[in-house]
């Protein structure tokens, strides 16, 4: 991509309304004696007389439910440098407990649960899970994801309580940023664990809605990087989803959360195990219509 370098000269700044130098201000040689808005700020950090008749003309920017200004773009390669954690995260030289995300199984109980497929894994409270978290941190880790078991009770055809701000995932998130503040808290954004029949959609006649499950996962989403997620990772495999959440945490002025997404995911056993955990198999047939399917070697 190619950056356009700023031309003085009235001409070519049609989108940007020039202020005069005011008189008796000192200029250097060949000053064209107009000025862009930043350049006449004071070194004492006062504001020039009329600072306020500067303006960037309508249309230029858009302003976001907050009433701030808000650049329309969904590239933002500022997020993977937004931190030290997060340039440690991304950074391709060395390979360091930086480098790896700790996945975090929770649920809301007061003890832990062995996972049997997972030996040496468990299901923790949220007291444990914070110990947990600190111990890895101490060795070098710095990233976290946050894997919830939903009590049956609570699951429903549309997943309702994925978006639920006092959920089991926004308390775990806040707990985690307390605790350890610098670390990096991603967050899986799919309906399977919340849904009554075990899909990562919305169930209809058998089948998955696409956009209306969609809409869910920007609710999702929001609401966790309201909790302070720094990362959310749609793992759902729903067609389009990434650049609508990217939109909706944009609209919603969470434009430095970043978005941690699958390029490809495979309807494969091996999620067996982490089915397990969060005990979210489906409940009916497979996840082969929005999953990819793995061909063996004997039929190619």
């Amino acid at each position: 991509m190619i950056y356009a370098a700023l031309v003085f000269g009235a001409g070519f700044l049609p989108a940007m309304r020039m202020a005069p130098v005011p008189s008796g201000t000192a200029t250097r040689a060949g000053d064209i004696g107009m000025v862009t808005e930043g350049l006449l700020r004071a070194n004492s950090g006062r504001v020039w007389d009329g600072e306020d008749s500067v303006r960037v003309a309508d249309g230029v920017l858009s302003r976001n439910v907050m009433g701030n200004p808000w650049v329309e773009q969904r590239a933002r390669p500022r997020r993977n440098r937004k931190s030290e954690a997060v340039r440690k995260m991304v950074r391709e030289v060395i390979v360091t407990p930086a480098n790896f995300i700790y996945p975090l199984f929770i649920h809301d109980e007061t003890s832990n649960v062995a996972i049997a497929s997972m030996p040496g894994c468990e299901r923790h409270s949220l007291a444990s899970m914070v110990a947990e978290a600190k111990d890895a941190y101490k060795w070098g880790v710095r990233s976290f994801v946050v894997f919830p078991k939903v009590p049956d009770a609570l699951k429903t055809i549309r997943g309702e309580e994925a978006y639920n701000p006092n959920g089991i995932v926004p308390r775990a998130v806040s707990m985690l940023k307390q605790a350890l503040p610098d670390s990096i808290v991603c967050t899986d954004v799919a309906l399977d664990p919340y849904s009554a029949a075990g899909h990562d959609g919305i169930v209809e006649n058998g089948k998955i809605l696409n956009d209306a499950t969609i809409e869910q996962l920007c609710k999702q989403s929001v609401m966790q990087a309201r909790a302070g997620s720094d990362v959310v990772a749609p793992s759902d495999m729903m067609d389009g989803r990434v650049g609508a959440i990217r939109d909706a945490l944009d609209s919603e002025g969470f434009t430095e959360v970043s978005i941690l997404a699958y390029t490809a995911k495979y309807a494969s056993a091996y999620y067996g195990p982490f089915r397990d955990a969060l005990d979210s198999h489906p409940g009916f047939g497979d996840k082969k219509t929005y999953q990819q399917v793995l061909v063996p070697l004997s039929a190619c």
